[in-house]
């Protein structure tokens, strides 16, 4: 586990596991209990924002891209702060298929499909 005294370079980004890891990285203040209920979501979140900035061409100089994953996760935190996972529906299982639809992204069968 990588502590708050990590380097703040690429390396040491790539080197920590969990979300608070990511959070005290980045010096960013945060509620356990967001995260207690929240945290695939958030982490979901960043790891979108990060696919998009690491696709960028030409790729961002190493400080400017930990400058860009900072704000990216602080976005992503702070959305499920004030929101829930419900509202962003990030999973399928989240999304609504519409009238009559399961939400789920199994076979459609229905509320009670259990599957």
């Amino acid at each position: 586990m990588t502590g708050p005294e990590s380097p703040r370079t690429l390396a040491g980004f790539r080197q920590l596991e969990s979300a608070e890891e990511y959070l005290r990285f980045f010096g960013i203040t945060y509620d356990p209990a967001v995260l207690a209920v929240s945290r695939l979501h958030v982490l979901r979140r960043f790891s979108r924002d990060l696919a998009e900035i690491d696709g960028r061409d030409p790729a961002p100089a190493e400080e400017a891209r930990l400058a860009l994953y900072e704000d990216a996760l602080g976005r992503a935190y702070a959305l499920f702060r004030w929101s829930s996972p419900r509202a962003e529906r990030l999973f399928a299982v989240l999304r609504d298929d519409g009238p009559g639809g399961s939400g789920c992204a199994g076979c459609g069968g229905g509320s009670g499909c259990g599957g």
